[in-house]
């Protein structure tokens, strides 16, 4: 057939009424349509490789069937295409697709809101890197515009905006205590040298754990890249998943050096493997200098990021339904107990 492929076309050939295709095509409920034609008209689609136009039902709905989601760092991090693949799931069931959106700053607005006000985008997912809340600028104008909108890691003290928060607070604290139930009297916080909203949250997390203990606290800091920070400049991104030779050997030195009662707490996946590993070296070298094995002395922990993806995904479509229901959610840390046989 020349030409591109209609309804029409797939209407003649199927001897149903233009009508019926659009039923099928739409998968409109409450129709009478036999299986027989069903699967007819379907067949046809797919000899013929009819493609909707999707630009007529956009104007049709006043829907473009599309979200946009902001994300401002390296999306490459776990963390986010976990999320993103959440995202995608949950839209992708209710027919969206997906637009990304960084930090370009068009003439007057955000890119991820001018993707809505221009007819992009019917609503954004908007995922914060820096625990830090979406300027009062831009939040003004997606009010003013009515723009359906779900914040992840941000908007927790925000009444009218739906958004899931990360427990960091908890990430630490139950770490905490759950090395005072193993009797440790001694913990090493390791966090990095930077100051963010996450590390007070962590640390003060490990401080209400061990206050009115008798077990000591001690904060030793690191040099290191928070990856999921915005701010990253384009070469601490290409290095952001390692960590310095110098930043190694003093957890290396801190490691080898300390009493048998020590714990470590780590911020950061990335620096606990590195503890982990040296605290294993030192296990196999001398055994004896623990008073507990190896792999009691840390504990790491992570945060179920594709539910979250899927949550925030649900929240928007919630609202794009019109549905004015608020929702704020709390995402609880998940402890990683080490094992004899982690390495």
């Amino acid at each position: 057939m020349e030409g591109k492929v209609t309804s029409k076309d797939i209407a003649k050939i199927a001897g149903v009424s233009q009508a019926t295709v659009s039923y099928i095509l739409n998968n409109k409920k409450g129709k009478k349509i036999s299986e027989e034609t069903r699967n007819k008209v379907l067949q046809i689609t797919k000899d013929l490789n009819y493609i909707p136009n999707n630009a007529a039902q956009r104007l049709r709905k006043k829907s473009t069937k599309c979200i946009v989601v902001r994300i401002a760092t390296n999306i490459t991090m776990r963390r986010y295409h976990l999320m993103l693949q959440g995202i995608r799931t949950v839209m992708g069931e209710n027919g969206y697709s997906l637009l990304l959106s960084g930090l370009s700053q068009g003439p007057t607005y955000p890119d991820y809101i001018t993707a809505c006000l221009s007819g992009q985008a019917d609503g954004i997912i908007y995922v914060s890197s820096d625990n830090i809340d979406i300027p009062l600028e831009e939040i003004k104008v997606i009010k003013e515009n009515n723009i359906p909108i779900a914040a992840v890691d941000c908007m927790r003290n925000v009444d009218d905006i739906s958004s899931i928060s990360y427990d960091y607070f908890s990430s630490s604290f139950n770490r905490a205590e759950a090395f005072l139930e193993k009797g440790f009297k001694r913990i090493f916080y390791i966090r990095p040298d930077y100051e963010n909203r996450k590390e007070d949250w962590r640390e003060k997390g490990v401080s209400a754990a061990l206050a009115g203990s008798d077990c000591e606290l001690k904060t030793i800091y690191i040099h290191s890249i928070d990856g999921n920070s915005s701010t990253l400049s384009p070469s601490e991104m290409a290095n952001m998943n390692s960590i310095d030779k110098s930043t190694r050997l003093q957890l290396k030195d801190l490691t080898y050096s300390q009493p048998a009662d020590s714990a470590y707490i780590c911020s950061s996946l990335e620096v606990a493997e590195i503890v982990a590993r040296y605290l294993y070296e030192r296990w196999l070298v001398s055994p004896s200098s623990f008073i507990k094995p190896w792999y009691e002395c840390l504990i790491s922990y992570h945060f179920d990021h594709y539910s979250i993806g899927c949550e925030a995904a649900r929240m928007l479509l919630d609202l794009l339904a019109g549905k004015r229901r608020i929702t704020k959610l709390t995402q609880q840390p998940i402890l990683d107990f080490y094992s004899e046989d982690s390495f």
